[in-house]
């Protein structure tokens, strides 16, 4: 097409006549006068030295081993470190395991199942064996949780009675989950199936799950009139302020909430708090919320930096240029590094955690109010699961059908350390991305 043509064209002629009614070619001029005068050679070699050895050789170099970063690469033998770290912890909870069995204190004698001593919390852990036939490789995934339990519980309260930990044996062969039968003497210990291989096994594996849950949670409620419910995984490895964590925020942001300045009862319109989701759906995304909390950090750093810039190092520069500059610089920072790796710095302190709305996947570890554990534990007798409604979907969306919230907890409290599925009892690569970060 003929040049002269295209701009007679109605759509470039707006445009001509556009760019010379805003003075186009002035405003471009007095642009480049402006960033002639303020982006000085020495801002210009500041700003490109600060940019190269930050994100080409600093965060590159300290990012490479956290999984969650932008840095992260992967080694070639990934499954085989976390693998030994899995038998660091293993190691050393068996060795707790052979001091608690060679102590005599009471506080760890085998409770009676029908204990109704009023608790703090029922912890019921669902298990089942996942000894590796292939690998010959026992994993102590149920050893490891119950005696992290048994240590916090031990520091959170002198007596333990504020704490009640239960061990739910769901595997069709009871008899071969030879852990449990190392920890029978410090937890209340129930079967699903009591002869040697279960008969009538259900087929469906996502209603099995179900019905194990179901089982755990009717056991569990049955136990003691506990305040709170929780359930947890046998892969659900607890954080070491776990119960100083949950009790802040249990008693001011989930029980207690803020409206409009006044405290406001809560303790009757939410039904769980989910205590985990995995670390690789916690990144930065396309989201609103997630766009606006990386605007956020460069409206909060960029002035900060940028003014500390211009006082200090380079005052002949403008400080509004530096603060746009260095905002941008901590934008790309906070998003290199992964906002995973940020939100476990939360774990200094209880008062850092944080509520959030409760996603719709996941249930490694999920606490219940007592009266609200009954009416799951209803409402789960009366529906079936499959591969489309797995468990964790229908736990997640209860809630709101009958109108109750549904938070989940920031940072984690728990870590999902497994790797070896309790449905195929072989490693995957799938399994590994969920185990958390390296340490």
């Amino acid at each position: 097409m003929n040049i002269r043509r295209l701009f007679n064209l109605p759509l470039c002629r707006w445009v001509t006549v556009c760019a010379r009614r805003f003075k186009i070619r002035k405003f471009c001029t007095k642009m480049y006068k402006y960033f002639k005068n303020y982006l000085n050679f020495k801002m210009v070699c500041h700003m490109s030295l600060l940019y190269a050895v930050t994100f080409f050789f600093i965060l590159p170099h300290l990012c490479r081993n956290m999984r969650f970063s932008r840095y992260y690469s992967k080694p070639s033998n990934e499954t085989d470190i976390l693998l030994k770290q899995n038998d660091l912890r293993a190691h050393d909870a068996v060795k707790y395991s052979n001091y608690l069995r060679l102590q005599s204190q009471n506080s760890f004698q085998k409770s009676s199942h029908n204990d109704k001593v009023q608790r703090e919390f029922t912890i019921a852990v669902i298990t089942q064996s996942r000894d590796n036939n292939k690998r010959h490789y026992r994993p102590y995934y149920l050893t490891q949780v119950v005696n992290q339990l048994l240590k916090l519980s031990k520091s959170f309260t002198k007596s333990q009675k504020s704490v009640k930990i239960l061990i739910c044996n769901v595997d069709s062969n009871p008899r071969l989950h030879s852990e449990v039968l190392s920890l029978v003497n410090y937890t209340t210990v129930v079967e699903r199936y009591k002869k040697n291989r279960a008969s009538g096994l259900v087929q469906d594996e996502y209603e099995k799950e179900k019905q194990d849950y179901l089982f755990c949670l009717q056991n569990a409620l049955s136990l003691s009139q506990s305040r709170y419910i929780i359930m947890l995984q046998d892969d659900a490895f607890p954080e070491n302020n776990f119960f100083e964590a949950l009790k802040y925020i249990l008693k001011y942001q989930v029980e207690t909430r803020w409206n409009r300045g006044e405290q406001m009862d809560n303790s009757q319109k939410w039904m769980l708090l989910k205590l985990y989701y995995p670390e690789k759906w916690q990144g930065y995304s396309k989201s609103l919320f997630d766009v606006l909390e990386l605007i956020a950090v460069g409206l909060i750093f960029g002035p900060v930096l940028g003014s500390g810039y211009a006082l200090f190092l380079n005052k002949n520069t403008s400080m509004w240029l530096a603060t746009i500059i260095l905002g941008i610089y901590s934008v790309i920072f906070v998003h290199g590094i992964g906002r995973p790796h940020w939100r476990e710095l939360r774990h200094f302190s209880k008062y850092l955690y944080q509520l959030e709305p409760s996603h719709g996947c996941c249930t490694p570890g999920t606490l219940f109010p007592f009266p609200m554990a009954k009416r799951m534990a209803r409402y789960l007798e009366s529906i079936s699961c499959n591969k489309t409604v797995p468990v964790d979907l229908v736990i997640s969306q209860y809630p709101k059908k009958l109108g109750l919230e549904a938070y989940g907890i920031i940072p984690n409290v728990v870590r999902h350390i497994g790797m070896i599925s309790s449905l195929k009892k072989t490693a995957s690569s799938d399994k590994v991305s969920l185990m958390g970060m390296f340490n």
